[in-house]
């Protein structure tokens, strides 16, 4: 009867104890490895979201980049336009001069196209830019757009392994973990 009380107790100082403490160390085993996955997860997720964050910035300049192009390509066309201009009239001035003393020295009548102006329309560029400024705000747009429902699905996503976790954990802890989650 000491032998089996001895062998009893070899297992259980407390009777009954001993099973509970097996459960909890598999519980607390579970829990951890449980801990861990949730942490590789995060690590994941946290990973993909600073690429993400990365690679919506590297769109940003770019779009950025673009639309500095337009804006110096405006410039450039305005100072063309305005140099053509400017050359239009001083070739005209310089015709004018020329057609003047041609005139007064010529023994017949001047041609017709004597008395036209000359023209460098010709050499001026469509100078609107509308459409791509267009371009840049639909790709900003829809970048937002992008960014928030992904932002949306995240949190989501996020919301429903949260509620899974606390689940399961429930289980394991009991019925008090419902009131902590809906507090948090």
């Amino acid at each position: 009867v000491v032998a089996m009380i001895k062998g009893y107790k070899s297992d259980d100082v407390y009777p009954g104890f001993g099973e509970i403490h097996r459960r909890l160390k598999t519980a607390l085993t579970h829990r951890e490895k449980k801990i861990e996955a949730i942490k590789n997860v995060n690590n994941v997720i946290d990973k993909h979201c600073r690429q993400a964050i990365s690679s919506s910035q590297s769109i940003r300049e770019k779009v950025g980049t673009y639309k500095n192009s337009i804006l110096r390509s405006e410039e450039i066309l305005l100072r063309l336009s305005q140099f053509v201009d400017s050359a239009e009239v001083v070739c005209n001035n310089v015709l004018w001069e020329y057609r003047s003393a041609n005139v007064q020295v010529r023994s017949s009548e001047p041609p017709a196209y004597f008395s036209q102006k000359h023209t460098f329309a010709n050499y001026k560029i469509d100078s609107d830019f509308t459409k791509e400024k267009e371009n840049c705000q639909r790709i900003e747009a829809r970048l937002d757009e992008i960014q928030n429902n992904e932002n949306r699905k995240l949190h989501e996503g996020l919301r429903v392994l949260n509620e899974k976790a606390l689940k399961e954990m429930e289980g394991v802890f009991g019925e008090s973990l419902k009131d902590t989650g809906r507090q948090e």
